[in-house]
């Protein structure tokens, strides 16, 4: 077992730390283990930091530098509590049924037990409070105030405040918990403040309605309810955000803020996650739907749209700087380039184009020019 490595570790020594110089996240349920959970005071991510992360990582073990980074995702128990686990790795077909309940969209919506360690999360060498100074509805935005105070006495820090949405179920699925907004502190010292300003537009509170289930298909809107914010330093570390002293935005009606046309619908029939209440409490059950299938054909409506044919010229000495100047369009600057040059800059080169070193980053030796 993977865990064999650390349990002979944490047997000989009394304090242990163990960094995880990893591309992505990996399955941490051995950290679970009785033992080990005993002995290892430190447990730190590092991902691939280039030539001088080792450095880093040095830096944050000795203490030289509080840790201040967060998780992008979320670490759950077992590989198995993904939603995309029974659909994924098939080898005829994947479908991606569990729709915009992603990561910790799922997990806080459908399944919290299943967490090890929350988005959002990471730890410091000292502690935070935050304290909404106000947050007041505007036009087309929601603005926070927000003042973060270092309350510890002996290590400098950083910390990123992070704003929640939890948006009303209407005819439309949502998640308990989307992020809307995040910011980071400079460097703060012991007892000291900083007051961050964090502006939410009100397209993060909106839903793309793909079935036509609110009369507005394509279109993101805003369906009718409360939307409540929450402020913290995690998904799992939050207190409510009050707007204009109320309990959230309230929106009265349905609001269409844009609208859309369908491109990339499936094609296949399959159903999807949605959400519906489980009592009162907050809770909820998965329910399946079938997803909206693609009612226009892609391929003529790509071909009617195509724009007309700029006829080459070769090179005549135009510049970019001359199309952002004004004294010529980007059509003529586009006609000196060359068949080859036009290929390029839709595909890309590729990794062996003769203008890449062989062995670096993967790229293969070429021969020729």
């Amino acid at each position: 077992m993977r865990s064999t490595c650390y349990t002979q570790v944490c047997r000989e020594f009394d304090e242990v730390a163990v960094v995880l110089n990893t591309a992505g996240l990996i399955d941490l349920s051995w950290a679970d283990d009785p033992l080990l959970r005993k002995r290892i005071r430190a447990l730190l991510y590092v991902w691939h930091g280039g030539a001088h992360g080792a450095q880093a990582a040095a830096s944050l073990l000795y203490g030289d530098v509080t840790p201040s980074g967060k998780l992008v995702g979320s670490i759950v128990m077992s590989l198995d509590d993904h939603p995309a686990s029974p659909c994924w790795g098939a080898e005829e077909q994947n479908l991606y049924q569990e729709d915009i309940y992603v990561g910790y969209r799922y997990f806080e919506t459908f399944s919290a037990q299943s967490l090890q360690f929350p988005f959002g999360f990471g730890l410091s060498y000292t502690s935070f409070t935050l304290q909404c100074a106000q947050a007041e509805a505007l036009s087309d935005q929601v603005r926070a105030t927000v003042t973060v105070t270092n309350n510890g006495d002996r290590f400098a820090g950083k910390e990123v405040v992070q704003i929640y949405l939890q948006a009303p179920q209407g005819a439309l699925g949502k998640p308990t918990r989307v992020l809307v907004a995040f910011a980071k502190t400079r460097l703060l010292q012991p007892g000291e403040s900083e007051t961050l300003t964090l502006s939410i537009p009100l397209e993060r509170f909106a839903s793309l309605d793909d079935s036509g289930a609110t009369g507005h298909p394509h279109c993101y809107v805003m369906e009718p309810g409360l939307y409540r914010l929450l402020l913290g330093n995690s998904v799992r570390d939050l207190q409510p955000l009050p707007v204009d002293g109320e309990a959230g935005y309230s929106q009265k009606a349905l609001r269409v803020l844009s609208c859309h046309q369908q491109v990339l619908a499936p094609t296949v029939p399959f159903v999807r996650i949605k959400p519906v209440a489980d009592g009162d409490d907050g809770r909820y059950q998965i329910e399946w739907e079938d997803v909206p299938r693609r009612e226009i054909n892609l391929r003529a409506r790509i071909e009617e749209r195509l724009p007309e044919a700029i006829t080459l010229t070769g090179n005549q000495g135009l510049t970019l700087n001359d199309v952002a100047e004004g004294r010529t369009t980007m059509n003529a600057f586009v006609a000196q380039l060359s068949v080859e040059e036009l290929a390029c800059l839709v595909r890309g080169e590729g990794m062996c184009s003769h203008k890449v070193t062989p062995g670096v980053a993967s790229a293969f030796g070429r021969s020729g020019r």
